[in-house]
């Protein structure tokens, strides 16, 4: 726990001469003073023209919002000041100095308060997020990055002066993380790690060391829990080459199965097909009937089991919503001539159709 001395003992950075701080807290005056339509297109076309500049926007509105206590102290202070309250908020129509010096004036104020904003905000959020089975549920971290949470996952989400830190437990997530190369982001998982400054990919942990890793957007460096371990690189073959850590790319896949990873490339439609969870969606193109059961297990408490191993390397294929456990069933028996016996409320086996059911 931080004592009120570690937080008025903490050093705080203010915006450089130059830089998105800087702009954010031009366009934070302006907004106070008000915005006309042009004024207001520009200020969001600024926002958007980088990730940087949302960052520096978010942090110094957010300091603004936490300072609401701030005009507290203000008044305080007014009434043993030899001028009125007001003339410290800047005059209609300010120069870029003063203004700026306004707004690190506040800004001062805040960090001599104790106002810990950063951490305040990481409170905010549950330090550890857990969905159920059947679950899928979205929500933006304290750094600004967003992460998705497929059925039954549990993960916990930290952050330093260092790095930021998400342990994914169980489950599988899709992170799309906010850049911050001061403060790398790291994927902790019992089967390997993944590090990166700022992207878009998903992790599944399928089992305590096994690890798959799909990336959409930007790069991840991923280290099996036994680095230096034989690593398989994409158009090696069966040619290995020890190494400690694998960067996979757009468009990749990463397999990490007991301290080894093996890197495959996949096509624009193998990628909405790996990522089709987020849409509420589960899609096969070929898999084989046994895996397609127990992915679609992850999502449901109705166990489905396969009595004839002849029909469990069955290819299939098709999209079903998740937990939409009797469209699979019924697409089974009317496509590929497999019935389901129901064995119990949420028990079904599969076996071949004989020719005289119905």
């Amino acid at each position: 726990m931080k004592t009120d001395g570690d937080k008025i003992g903490k050093i705080v950075e203010f915006p450089d001469a130059e830089g998105p701080e800087l702009e954010a807290a031009l366009w934070l005056g302006r907004v106070e003073d008000g915005l006309n339509a042009e004024q207001t297109a520009a200020w969001h076309a600024w926002r958007q023209a980088s990730p940087d500049h949302e960052r520096a926007w978010r942090e110094i509105a957010g300091a603004w919002d936490e300072a609401a206590i701030v005009s507290t102290v203000f008044t305080k202070i007014s009434a043993y000041a030899p001028r009125p309250l007001q003339a410290l908020r800047p005059a209609p129509q300010p120069s870029t100095k003063a203004l700026v010096a306004g707004w690190l004036f506040l800004l001062a104020f805040v960090v001599l308060l104790g106002l810990n904003t950063i951490d305040e905000r990481h409170e905010a959020v549950p330090k550890t997020l857990v969905t159920q089975v059947g679950e899928q549920h979205t929500i933006e971290l304290p750094d600004g990055s967003w992460i998705t949470l497929n059925t039954a996952t549990q993960v916990h989400f930290s952050a330093d002066d260092q790095e930021r830190t998400l342990e994914l437990t169980q489950g599988e997530v899709f992170l799309d993380v906010a850049k911050d190369p001061d403060h790398p982001f790291r994927v902790k998982t019992s089967a390997g790690t993944i590090l990166v400054t700022g992207t878009a990919f998903s992790v599944y942990l399928k089992n305590p060391q096994s690890l798959e890793v799909v990336v959409e957007e930007g790069e991840v460096e991923v280290t099996p829990v036994y680095p230096g371990l034989p690593l398989l690189a994409p158009g090696q073959g069966s040619a290995r080459t020890p190494a400690a850590t694998v960067a996979v790319r757009p468009g990749s896949r990463a397999f990490l199965i007991k301290g080894t990873a093996n890197l495959e490339s996949l096509t624009a439609s193998e990628i909405k097909t790996a990522l089709s969870w987020r849409d509420g969606l589960v899609m096969f193109t070929g898999e084989p009937l046994e895996e397609v059961v127990q992915h679609v297990g992850r999502y449901t408490d109705i166990d489905i089991s396969i009595s004839d191993p002849a029909i469990a390397s069955l290819p299939i294929g098709g999209h079903f919503r998740v937990g939409e456990v009797n469209a699979l069933l019924a697409s089974l028996e009317m496509i590929f001539g497999i019935s389901a016996q129901a064995s119990g409320p949420k028990t079904y086996t599969l076996r071949r159709k004989a020719p005289q059911d119905p």
